[in-house]
């Protein structure tokens, strides 16, 4: 059955966090109702509150209690955010293995037992090598998904989770699809090894002095708003937007991580911002010429907040704002 047009009840894993709350919004102002499973729950900012949205507190590692509130709450849609982000992964691989592997299995696992439809799930743009590993070649939805080096433990459970989409469609008829979000930016984003737009950005929105390394880095971001919104997307497009592709790339703006700072002293005249430059290319070996053309052209979602200035104006706008 087509989920568009359907009022759905969707379990949003990793629902407190910055892309999550985002996510539980969207759904409620477009008619659905969101159920947040977190396992250490923050509290959700005012626009978030609403009788449609109801929090778990819960783990992903614990199958019984996914289990359990998939049936508690009638669950047709999985977005499945939950999970250990890049810098925290490699310097605790044990625990990224559990919450990010044996979790993500799971969340699919339970998805199977209790009939969920649709699963859509968060890879990332870690999948893929560094730049120079695709020569002048932008990294599309099927460039071969090498993992980024230094961040070994990271990729490799994302290409794992890759992997085990596709057998759970294959073999058990569990529609799993997902997005792989380059560098994600916007109030809120406090950890990861690339939190450095928060400093960069948040601090002169308060006044506050900012410095960051790497300025010759090259990144591709994408705003959080536009994350949210391609899950949502996702879930509720026809399954037709899947013909070709289940994972897909949201692209971002591709600049050095000095253009950043250019960026937001054109928003804040005086901002005192410091960026050393190196001989680096890269962050962490991720890629930056990513390309969201299946996105754009299957899924038929277009980014909103692009180019890099819209999204930094309006990340300064929310800041200001929750500042009051």
């Amino acid at each position: 059955m087509p989920l568009e047009g359907l009022r759905m009840n969707v379990l949003v894993t990793g629902g407190t966090g910055l892309i999550g709350s985002r996510v539980a919004r969207l759904l409620v102002a477009t008619g659905h109702r969101a159920v947040l499973l977190d396992n250490a729950p923050r509290p959700l900012d005012a626009g978030s509150t609403s009788s449609s949205i109801v929090t778990e507190r819960a783990s992903i590692e614990a199958l019984h209690d996914v289990i359990r509130i998939i049936k508690a709450h009638a669950i047709d849609v999985i977005v499945h955010l939950a999970g250990m982000l890049g810098g925290s992964s490699e310097a605790n691989p044990l625990t990224a293995s559990h919450i990010n592997v044996v979790g993500t299995m799971n969340v699919f696992e339970a998805a199977r037992l209790c009939a969920v439809r649709r699963i859509v799930s968060a890879s990332s743009m870690v999948v893929f090598g560094s730049d120079d590993e695709y020569g002048t070649l932008p990294i599309t939805d099927d460039s071969p998904r090498l993992g980024a080096k230094r961040a070994p433990m990271y990729s490799a459970g994302k290409i794992y989770m890759e992997m085990a989409a596709e057998l759970y469609r294959e073999r058990y008829g569990v529609m799993v699809v997902g997005l792989r979000p380059s560098i994600v930016y916007g109030a809120g984003r406090e950890s990861g090894a690339t939190a450095f737009a928060s400093e960069l950005i948040e601090n002169p929105a308060l006044g506050k002095p900012a410095h960051v390394a790497s300025g010759n880095a090259y990144v591709s971001m994408v705003y959080v708003d536009d994350v949210a919104a391609a899950f949502c997307a996702l879930a509720f497009a026809p399954e037709t937007a899947f013909e070709r592709h289940r994972f897909f790339n949201t692209g971002g703006d591709r600049c050095r991580i000095r253009d950043i700072a250019d960026a937001v002293m054109n928003v804040i005249p005086g901002a005192s911002i410091t960026v050393e430059c190196g001989e680096e290319r890269d962050v962490m070996g991720y890629p930056s010429r990513i390309a969201d053309n299946a996105l754009r052209e299957e899924v038929g979602f277009t980014r909103r907040y692009t180019p890099l200035a819209t999204g930094i104006g309006a990340y300064i706008d929310a800041v200001r704002g929750a500042r009051g």
